[in-house]
């Protein structure tokens, strides 16, 4: 990656991160979270602690993200703070942007303190639709599981997540609440089960999933939701498959089947590439791993959760093999035209003019080969930094 970065780049900062509104603010904070070692000057670096306290949502989560880049121990507090029905520090109401907020905490679960868990579990227990289950799963094990077992105490929906959690952990203290959910109609809680439940083996699970898969199970009757039963179908069909010995490689199996896809395999797409100048063989079907796939659940979190150091290692070679054939019948300059984010966690895979709506409009970025390579692969090599939680539909699932 060439990245330009001019010299009057502190005083570029001080300007956008005080200005008003929060749009030259939020560039400025993009810049600083992807280039965090920019932070040179101490009244930058009060500017960005500044913004936890007087940005929008988006531009809080982002400071709060740059200071633990930093090892600065207000990041993790804060982007805490963000993830909460009600910020315990500012007492702004963040009800409704909370439905995204394990997205974007799970991914820095390893720094949670206890003062976070505390804050979550309080946040639980006082907002009965509050769900942090995937990030309570997430956190230091020697942490959060003596909160997680003082919690199955408590009345079914807190103890229903803290089983949850704790199953993540290995811990099957709350087995036999998660099994009586399954006899539930009620298809959020039967969900939570299931996928709590899977990483046990036991028979009796494998026949679940086995009438869940074939839709045989009593569950669909109270279902009115086709994507809902897509997705119960899909979930089955991957935990059966991973667990699956007789395959040569469970995992590979589960993601060739379910998180690959040809980035330009529409009419559209290819008369697009056309229209640029990119024409591909007739014929040709490239097939690559999706960042953005899966029925149910995310890439990342799938590989995060089934694979080994070395089913990681041959399938991000998969993926750059594929990713290098594809790019090679294309012209460098325009590599951005074809997948982008979809295998990707580029959020802007494109050339220098396309960058100064997300950085400050004096930095100026190229990207090269390496740069699309890791991008593509990054994500499958390390999954816990782009993962969203296996239950981020929680809400929808009503």
């Amino acid at each position: 990656m060439i990245v330009d970065i001019p010299e009057n780049i502190g005083k570029l900062l001080d300007s956008a991160l005080k200005s008003r509104g929060g749009f030259d603010a939020g560039k400025a904070l993009h810049t600083l979270d992807d280039f965090p070692h920019l932070i040179v000057e101490e009244n930058v670096m009060d500017l960005v602690v500044h913004q936890l306290k007087v940005g929008a949502l988006g531009n809080r989560v982002i400071a709060a993200r740059i200071l633990i880049q930093l090892g600065d121990p207000r990041g993790i507090i804060h982007l805490t703070a963000n993830s909460l029905n009600r910020h315990p520090y500012l007492g702004i109401d963040q009800t409704k942007s909370s439905t995204r907020s394990d997205g974007w905490l799970i991914r820095w679960a390893e720094y949670l303190t206890d003062e976070c868990l505390d804050l979550l579990i309080a946040d639980i227990i006082e907002h009965r639709d509050a769900f942090h289950a995937d990030v309570l799963a997430a956190a230091p094990q020697e942490l959060v599981v003596p909160r997680l077992l003082e919690l199955l105490g408590h009345d079914r929906p807190i103890a229903t997540q803290a089983a949850y959690a704790l199953a993540y952990h290995g811990c099957m203290e709350g087995q036999k609440l998660l099994e009586s959910l399954l006899t539930e109609r009620d298809p959020r809680l039967f969900y939570l089960a299931l996928v709590a439940l899977s990483r046990v083996s036991d028979p009796r699970l494998i026949d679940l999933l086995r009438s869940i898969a074939n839709q045989q199970h009593e569950i669909f009757y109270g279902i009115d939701r086709s994507w809902l039963k897509t997705a119960l179908v899909a979930l089955a069909f991957q935990r059966l498959m991973v667990q699956d010995q007789s395959l040569n490689s469970p995992f590979l199996n589960v993601m060739q089947r379910f998180y690959t896809s040809n980035p330009i395999r529409s009419y559209s797409h290819r008369e697009h590439l056309k229209y640029q100048g990119i024409i591909l063989p007739q014929g040709y079907e490239p097939e690559l791993f999706l960042l953005q796939g899966g029925q149910v659940t995310w890439t990342a979190d799938f590989i995060h959760e089934f694979s080994t150091s070395d089913d990681r290692r041959k399938l991000a070679n998969i993926q750059k093999e594929r990713l290098l054939d594809l790019l090679g019948r294309i012209p460098e300059e325009k590599y951005f035209k074809v997948g982008g984010s979809y295998y990707s966690w580029f959020e802007h895979p494109s050339d220098t003019r396309n960058m100064t709506s997300y950085y400050l409009p004096e930095i100026k970025v190229r990207n090269e080969l390496d740069d699309y390579i890791f991008a593509a692969t990054d994500w499958i090599v390390n999954p816990s930094r782009y993962r969203l939680g296996n239950m981020r539909e929680w809400r929808l699932l009503k």
